[in-house]
């Protein structure tokens, strides 16, 4: 910012596109305020030593010369009358310009500390795809593969198959974004100050102060998942057609679900069946009445299985099992003995039908 820009915004001399050009300088960092204050201080001073050089030079200016002396007693006082109302008329003339620029810097600090005591994360939010790639990383667990990582924060996280976290070297700002693309569980160190924005890509981002949750959001899947487990997380949602977006809280052993459109939230008594949400990461595969086309979505992903279907209507059946170490294929054959199912493996393909 130049400086004589600031000395007319501080004499008022600044046009109102200058004068915002300012305020909006002045808002960026607590250095600018600084130095504007400074400037105006500086400038203050300034005007009240001219003001006594110039009642020092005017006082000398009247003692004259002895032979000199030809005005009367009259003409000399009305002189000094004079020259003491100028000065005082130009010494309240300069501190109520002075007063003038001080109430504007100080309604402008006043606003910029408001805005800055009052402004929400998503207001100050990073965002985590407009950073340069050489800042971020990206980890990508291939299928039948599952990462550990610990972000420069300190939080954990686990990544499951075929999914995708990027995340900055270093986080900056008053927000800690990743994105997730597939599914994680995350242990978030407690920062209140500074909460983490786990974007999806989706419709639907989820805000975190420090707490611990599973996050399903797979791009090729219609239905996304968020379950917490301890902490609080929040779940902002965006519906692309009318525009409208939402915000859920989440309390421990809640969890919603975040379809293209609609959002609706399970809450159940029975903490066992929120923990199979996570059990992924200890190496089990459960599922919990869940129809055959997410069965086949989790094992191609688990084990990296291609699957062919030759019935569609056998997608609807719904499996309840669980898997530890089992091959896709001990895995099939279990869901042949409790349903309609049966299938043909040739090396990593398999081909389901109706029995």
């Amino acid at each position: 910012m130049r400086k004589q820009l600031l000395l007319k915004y501080i004499k008022g001399e600044a046009t109102r596109k200058e004068e915002l050009q300012v305020a909006e300088w002045a808002r960026k960092s607590p250095d600018n305020k600084r130095y504007l204050t400074n400037l105006n201080n500086l400038w203050l001073a300034n005007i009240l030593s001219a003001d006594e050089v110039t009642s020092d030079s005017s006082t000398s200016t009247g003692s004259g010369n002895a032979a000199n002396k030809q005005a009367t007693d009259a003409e000399l006082a009305a002189h000094k009358h004079l020259a003491a109302f100028r000065r005082k008329s130009l010494l309240r003339s300069k501190l109520s310009y002075a007063a003038a620029a001080l109430l504007v810097i100080s309604l402008a600090m006043n606003l910029f500390m408001y805005h800055r005591s009052t402004r929400t994360p998503q207001q100050q939010r990073v965002v985590l795809a407009e950073m340069p790639q050489d800042q971020t990383i990206s980890i990508y667990t291939n299928n039948g593969v599952k990462g550990n990582i610990v972000l420069p924060d300190g939080s954990v996280v686990w990544l499951n198959s075929a999914s995708r976290l990027t995340y900055p070297i270093n986080f900056e700002g008053d927000t800690r974004e990743v994105q997730l693309i597939g599914e994680a569980y995350f242990e978030v160190v407690k920062d209140s100050l500074h909460p983490m924005i786990v974007s999806t890509g989706k419709n639907f981002y989820v805000e975190v102060l420090g707490t611990k949750f599973n996050l399903k959001a797979y791009s090729d899947d219609q239905v996304s998942q968020a379950t917490l487990y301890s902490g609080e997380i929040k779940v902002h949602t965006a519906n692309k057609e009318t525009n409208e977006s939402k915000e859920l809280l989440l309390k421990p052993m809640e969890t919603i679900l975040i379809g293209d459109k609609n959002l609706a939230t399970l809450v159940s008594d029975l903490e066992e069946e929120k923990e199979i949400n996570a059990e992924w990461k200890d190496g089990i595969l459960t599922f919990n009445n869940t129809p055959l086309k997410e069965v086949i979505k989790s094992v191609q992903r688990w084990h990296g299985t291609q699957f062919t279907v030759k019935d569609s209507s056998i997608l609807n059946y719904r499996i309840t099992a669980s898997f530890n170490s089992e091959s896709a294929v001990q895995i099939m054959d279990m869901i042949r003995y409790i349903s309609p199912v049966d299938y043909k493996a040739n090396v990593n393909q398999i081909t389901l039908s109706r029995r």
